[in-house]
Order: structure tokens, then sequence, then C-alpha cells
């Protein structure tokens, strides 16, 4: 500091949970303040988080944009200025202001600073300063920044709720000590010239909030980390923290947190990708020569199972990032259990999207509610400190090429900022929910290839949701891939017009395109193209009518017998009990297997691995032999087995034939073995 009275702003704190025992009992909130703006500096550098975007639709340069949103970002925690705040750790210091007992924290400091912002910063801002202050204009910037804690600060004025005073919270004091802090900011993080904003401006801006919002939260997390930012308690001046201090270790707060930019390798052949794949299917083929528009575009695969429509769309991702569309890309499920499994595939091969790089890889990450009882997925978990390739593993576990940054992996809400992640569909529909942090999965879906898997498999609540996501993913220019074998014609309609929407082209009708397998793209224009079904998976399925409980139990136990393996699905979870109970009677147990969604989450997982091991795709005729599986509905949303006799309950005949889908859907010899040798495919 240089001589002269200490700036008022300084007898606050910000942050007084010291972590490391000997450190300084608090921080001052100033210093917060810039560590959380210049977190928010860093980020703006890479791509997935830049605000070109926006700057290009309000027609102001990209500079002075990243310039607002900095000093915006600066003002997050104004509401900590009030003494009712101050109070809640009475007592850190005599340097700090004093507590006032008559000012109560009854509201969070998020909905204190938009109260500042509201009765003293809109007409009194510092000289100099934003053009127009009380339009509404910086309004939505002061609330995409007080909302840092993942939901817009409350209303202050009347209107259902008792307005609020700001006398209520804060001391006049306490006032200008806000105004000051805001002024000295002002004075080196403003850009000079801001335009006045006018109508549109104010539109525009609030199509982008979502952006800003979401960046604030991230920023803010990354801000007060203690590590990164040490508590600071002796003043010192502003710009001399800011160089010193702050922006330094914003950049080492950001790469620990293994979000930077990765370059994505040049994309060449689908064999390359997937070495099994000496002799693409024709929509696999499909995928690696169709021509990308320019901007974002949704596909929508469809064909029967066993096509190779997975394949198919990670090498679109992969060529939709190689053309500048986009960074990394979600992979969303029906459910947990294809979560777990896509999961062990993409593990496999995400890596070939980027360029290898010694000392940083992109992170993969597996999104859903009990990822923490994956095996392969805790393994893949980098500590701070420790190095890729630092794991020991078996070459064919997926984790020896899976790993994840340990700041990404600690909470949910953040698995969508990962280069790949793989995850329930779920996780990406809370970010057009009205949830907390709803804007920072939005950021993370922004710059990412959304692929929705199963797309016939959800409700009509989920497709809802779907639609709304779709339109959002499209208005900020994010590209889909959609893959299905059983979707009605009416769903694709409203799935592609909902995409449309987001492109913010309406009005042309969809073409009534009836012929399957298909492949559609979506984008200014709408092109569709037939594609032939790979002759492996062309079969005739013979359909027998069973009218009887007793005669699906003993054509079951017949087939078992003959060395048959069997799956009956059936439409009740108490059906589905009551029927192993009755085969156990008459087979060995050892030779039943049950799976329904009514197992506790680790004993799920066990069922799941027994499966595949019995039914799954590299399963050997010693295996397979005589085998029974009964479970429910999860059954064809979730595993990838095949069986020799499928018996399924009456059910929608989408059901029907995705059920008919996993009979006998691998390639197998006479004897019920594999006809290559295991791991030639993910």
């Amino acid at each position: 500091m240089c001589d002269g009275a200490v700036p008022t702003y300084f007898s606050y704190w910000g942050k007084a949970s010291p972590a490391a025992e000997g450190a300084a009992r608090y921080h001052l909130l100033a210093f917060h303040s810039l560590d959380v703006a210049a977190c928010g500096k860093t980020l703006l550098e890479l791509p997935q988080f830049s605000l070109k975007p926006l700057a290009d639709d309000l027609g102001w340069p990209l500079p002075l944009v990243e310039r607002l949103f900095v000093f915006f970002l600066a003002l997050h925690d104004l509401g900590k200025f009030a003494r009712a705040f101050q109070g809640l750790v009475p007592d850190l210091s005599p340097a700090l202001v004093p507590n006032d007992p008559t000012k109560r924290y009854t509201r969070r400091h998020d909905t204190l600073g938009w109260l500042v912002w509201q009765e003293v910063l809109a007409e009194e801002f510092p000289d100099a300063g934003l053009p127009c202050p009380d339009h509404d204009f910086w309004a939505v910037w002061m609330r995409t920044a007080v909302g840092h804690h993942g939901r817009p600060p409350q209303e202050t004025e009347a209107g259902g709720l008792l307005s609020l005073s700001i006398k209520d919270f804060f001391l006049r004091e306490d006032r200008l000590a806000a105004r000051t802090f805001v002024e000295e900011a002002a004075g080196w993080l403003l850009p000079e010239g801001v335009p006045e904003p006018g109508r549109d401006q104010l539109k525009t801006l609030c199509r982008h909030a979502w952006r800003l919002a979401g960046l604030a939260v991230l920023a803010d997390w990354l801000g007060s980390n203690q590590e990164s930012f040490p508590y600071q308690s002796r003043p010192q001046a502003l710009p001399e923290y800011w160089q010193a201090q702050a922006v330094p270790q914003a950049g080492k707060a950001v790469r620990q947190a293994g979000l930077c930019a990765h370059a994505i390798r040049h994309w060449a052949q689908p064999a390359k990708m997937f070495t099994y794949l000496s002799e693409p299917t024709p929509l696999q083929r499909y995928a690696a020569e169709i021509e990308l528009e320019p901007g974002p575009q949704l596909f929508l695969l469809e064909d029967v199972t066993g096509a190779g429509k997975t394949e198919a769309a990670l090498i679109l991702a992969q060529r939709l990032m190689q053309a500048g569309l986009a960074q990394g890309l979600y992979f969303a499920l029906p459910s947990m259990a294809t979560a777990n499994q896509m999961y062990q595939r993409v593990g496999r091969v995400y890596r070939q999207f980027y360029e290898e790089r010694p000392l940083t890889q992109p992170s993969l990450i597996l999104a859903h509610g009990a990822r923490a009882l994956v095996d392969g997925f805790r393994q893949s978990i980098l500590q701070h400190g420790e190095q890729p390739g630092d794991h020991s593993y078996a070459p064919d576990d997926a984790s020896a090429t899976a790993q994840c940054n340990a700041w990404l992996a600690d909470n949910r809400k953040k698995a969508l900022l990962a280069e790949v992640g793989v995850g329930t569909l779920d996780q990406a529909l809370l970010a057009v929910l009205p949830a907390r942090h709803q804007s920072l999965r939005l950021l993370g879906l922004a710059g990412k290839v959304l692929l929705v898997d199963e797309v016939h498999a959800y409700d009509p609540y989920m497709m809802t949701l779907l639609r709304t996501l779709l339109t959002g993913h499209g208005r900020q220019g994010g590209s889909v891939i959609l893959l299905s074998a059983t979707l009605p014609l009416s769903a694709r309609e409203e799935l592609l017009a909902a995409y449309r929407f987001g492109l913010g082209v309406n009005g042309e009708a969809l073409p009534d395109d009836r012929r399957y397998p298909l492949a559609t793209r979506v984008g200014k224009a709408v092109a569709s193209q037939a594609c032939e079904t790979r002759p492996q998976v062309k079969r005739w399925v013979q359909v027998r009518t069973l009218h009887e409980e007793a005669d699906a139990l003993a054509l079951i136990v017949g087939e078992a017998r003959a060395g048959h393996c069997i799956c009956w699905i059936r439409n009740t979870v108490e059906d589905a009990r009551r029927a192993y109970e009755t085969l156990r009677e008459a087979l060995p147990a050892d030779d039943l297997a049950l799976f329904h969604s009514r197992f506790a989450m680790g004993d799920r997982l066990d069922i799941e691995g027994r499966v595949l091991a019995d039914f799954g795709k590299y399963s050997t005729g010693d295996e397979r032999r005589g085998r029974v599986l009964i479970g429910t509905q999860v059954l064809e949303q979730s595993l990838d087995f095949d069986v020799d006799v499928m018996i399924s309950d009456l059910a929608p005949i989408d059901l029907l034939i995705q059920r008919a889908g996993r009979l006998q859907r691998h390639a197998r010899l006479a004897n019920g073995g594999v006809p290559r040798a295991r791991g030639d495919e993910p």
C-alpha cells in the first residue's frame, strides 16, 4: 500500500474458514472479489468459454465485452459488505468492522448485492463509468454476477413479497465502502468508451445471460479454492494484488481444475478410430463420408439394433469436432447401466479425438447418481499432482486410457465441463430445468456434440424436456446426434422441429420420409439418405404366441435343458420375481439370473457383471449354455446381451422390436462361442 489512509473496503472479510494451520484467519473481501474476476478472465481465454458469440450479436468488440464481464464479476460479492453478513463471524480482527447486532442476516448475500446495485449504484454509479447506469442492460450483467450461487437473486421490491430496505442490512459506512470499491475497480477494470446500450442490445444480452451466469458460478468455485488463493489479510493496492497474485494464481487454478484447450486430432478413417472396423457398415460409411454443413447441425441415425450406430455416432462426433463445430461431446443414455457400459466403450477411443500432449490429457467423466460405485470410474480419477500414466492397469482395462481430473469428478454438477462425458440423459436435462446451477450445466454443454442414444426409450415427459434441450442447444450453436432403432414418425418430426426452432429456422415443413434405415441431417436445410442394413443383422424372426404363464415356464425349462440360453422380459417386478422363484424349483439356481430396477445399486452392478459374463457379446458357449435371464423393461434399455430364445410379455410394438434385437444379436460359432479373440471390439 502507498502512504495514506487505508481504504475502508479493506475492513471487510470475504472468506473466513482457513484450511491450513497457521494461515491467516480471513481473506479480505476485496481480494476474494479480484480472485474470482481473475478466474473469469482466465476462463475466457479457453475456446469453450469464449464470449465471441455475445460480442458478435451485440456488435461490440470482443475485448470490450470481456472486460465488462470481468468488471461485473469483481462485483459478485458486493452483498458481503453488509454489516449483517459481516456479523456471521464476529470478532475476527480489530482491523475489521465491528459487529452490529441490529443488522440480522435474513437474506443471502447474493440478494443483498443486487439490493446494493438497485438502491446505490444504479443511480450513483462512479463518474466516467457506465453510460446510463440505470439501464436494464446493466442490471442483467449484475444479476448474472451476483447469482453466482446457482440461482438468480431474489427480487427486492414488492411483488408478492415485502420489499427489502438496504438500511436493514447495511450501515451507511458499509454502503460507502462498497461504492468506493466499485469506483476503484471501475478505474482500471472497466474499458473506456463503453457504448450506450439500446433495446436490441438488451434483448441480445438476455439470450446470452445463461452463459454469463454459468461462467460466474464456475469462476466463483475456482476463486474460492484456498490452495490456489491463500488467505491474505494485509491490505495491498488492488492493481498490485491483481497483477502479482490474482491473475497468476487464477491461471494455476484453472489448469489444476483440468480446464484447458486440447487440439482436435485430424480426421482420418473409421479404421483409425476402431481397429476392428475393417469393413464399415453402410451407416458408418455415411457418417465418414457425408459432407458437413459449416454451422451447427443435427443428425438422426435410424437403423436396426446391431447396425453399428454407436461407432457411426462417434465418427460423426469426431468429424464435427475436427471441423471446429465442437470441442467435446456428451453421450446421453437412458439408464445408469447403459451409461456404465458405454463409458467402457468410449474410454477405449476418446483420446483419439485429441492430439497427444505429454502432461495433460482430456478428461472422460461418468455422470449419473451412482458413479461412485463404478470401479472403473473411481480408478480413472487423477488426484492433484498426479500425472497421466501414473496408474497401472491391465492393457485391456478401459481405466488404462480413461482419465478424469479430480476437481471435475468431485461433483456431478461439474460433470458436463469435462471434455468427454458419458452419463444419463437426466444430467443434461437438468440444464433446462429450474434447478440450482442449471446455468453451469448449460455452460458445460456449450461447444459439445450432444449425443443421445435410445431416443425411443423416453416417456412423454422426458421427450418434452429433450425437445426443450434440443432447442436450447441449437440456440447456443451446438450440434446433436440422435440414435434410435424404433422412433415413431411423429416423434422424429417433433425432435427435428425443436432443434430447427433453436437454430431460428422456422416455418419450413419437414419431409415425410418413411424409408428405413434412414440417416437425416438437419441444419439450415434438411437432407435424408436411406442406408442399407448390413447383411449380418438382416433376419427373419419367427413369432410364437403363448397364452398362459405355464406355457412360457415349460418352454424355458425345455430350452434350457436343451442347452439354449433364454430371456423372459416381464411387465412388472413382481411378475419377474414370481417367475424366477417358480423356475428355481425346476432349474439349478446357478443357471438363473434376475434383473430389475429395485435392487440396491451395489447388488445391481454385481448382477450386471454376471449377466454380461453369461449373456454378453464375449460370453463363451460354456458360459451361455442353459442360462436363463428373467427381468423387466430395464433389460433391453440397459444391457448389451443376446440370447437364443426371447420371451416377452405383451408390450408396445417398439419394445417388441427392441427385444427381438436381443435375439442372437452377435455373430457366434455353432457351439455359441465367439468367432474372434476377446478385446477386438469394444
